[in-house]
């Protein structure tokens, strides 16, 4: 009698661990659920090829997590939309399109960067309104960056209360913003290059239509488009985020490798890089990019259908790169950015 007591304990005890493994696993797979990251990029038909090496970087760094990329676009081909997708196809991760209507857009026009620059930059102010409601929160980055870690810890910012998280721009803000403005320079200014949005926070707050209503209200303050507008509109209603998560040209300007301190502050900045942002006006794909970083662009482009496709392979484009850089490589000219060797010397000695 009491051996067969036993046997149904030893029983019951299994049964409890298979029980606890089981709801503890169930536990671990809707966790996982909930924390999908969604990202958007708002691009043109322009931008498709840029596009896809940002998704490149996003899915090589990022190969144990759940994404779904949101593309916003207004006149993308079929053809575009098929190269898109095709670059998550070897993923487990996801690709949505949509479009803008016009009317969301009647509030804005561009205030600054006309030759380079589109109604796109709109996009973000609208995304809300633009992507389902399901989904609470968003990483909206432009596709002049590179991911080059995990977005897990970026993706897990506490944002009770925050309407917009997002990188200091530049390694000092120019007070001229702040006046312009009107508002107090402690509660800083952020880049639009990379934003975390509280979608759910915009929604209960009408976020959109404040941000359409000061443009249109302050169109002689507002210079750098729907940046200078965010930034104003939730001043007190923002987080600013470590440096990793945009890291901006004036890391690698050459004027701030002479102060010790100065260069200390970038070369830790970039030794430990999350996002990369070209935000300049060459791009690695121009001809005349002199980023010490240039050369990463192109190795998450070979994991495109754009592999090696390249302005330089033009002749003509690289006898312009040759005479363009030539000042800088015999010294006569000193250049703004530093370039690939100094940048890599100076990591070599602050590793040492």
């Amino acid at each position: 009698m009491g051996a067969k007591v036993l046997n149904i304990i030893e029983y019951h005890k299994y049964f409890l661990y298979f029980l606890l493994f089981y709801f503890f696993f169930s536990y671990l797979c809707s966790t996982n659920k909930l924390q999908m990251i969604h990202i958007a990029l708002t691009i043109d038909e322009n931008y498709v090829r840029y596009c896809t090496v940002v998704m490149a970087s996003i899915l090589e760094n990022n190969k144990m997590d759940d994404i779904t990329f949101h593309i916003v676009a207004n006149d993308l081909t079929g053809n575009s939309k098929t190269i898109i997708s095709n670059q998550v196809k070897n993923s487990k991760a996801l690709v949505s399109f949509y479009t803008v209507p016009s009317l969301l857009l009647e509030a804005y026009e561009l205030k600054w960067g006309h030759k380079r620059l589109s109604m796109t930059v709109f996009y973000r102010c609208l995304l809300a309104t633009i992507l389902p409601e399901t989904i609470e929160k968003v990483v909206y980055m432009d596709c002049d960056v590179l991911v080059l870690q995990s977005l897990r810890d970026l993706w897990n910012t506490p944002m009770e209360n925050i309407a917009v998280a997002g990188v200091q721009d530049l390694l000092e803000t120019p007070k001229e913003y702040f006046s312009r403005l009107e508002y107090d320079s402690k509660y800083g200014y952020f880049n639009g290059g990379m934003l975390l949005i509280n979608l759910d926070y915009w929604r209960k707050h009408n976020v959109e239509n404040r941000l359409k209503e000061y443009f249109r209200a302050n169109l002689d303050k507002v210079v750098r488009n729907d940046q200078d507008i965010m930034n104003a509109v939730l001043y007190k209603e923002k987080q600013m985020l470590d440096m990793k998560w945009n890291v901006q040209i004036d890391v690698f300007l050459t004027k701030h490798y002479s102060d010790i301190n100065l260069r200390n502050k970038c070369l830790a900045v970039a030794g430990d890089i999350g996002i990369l942002h070209y935000c300049y006006r060459k791009k690695p794909w121009h001809y005349n990019c002199i980023h010490p970083m240039r050369d990463l662009f192109f190795k998450y482009q070979k994991l495109t259908p754009f592999d090696d496709y390249s302005r330089l392979q033009i002749p003509l484009s690289k006898i312009h790169r040759f005479l363009h850089n030539l000042p800088y490589t015999l010294g006569i000219k000193e250049s703004k950015i530093l370039d690939k060797k100094k940048f890599e010397r100076y990591l070599e000695e602050k590793d040492n």
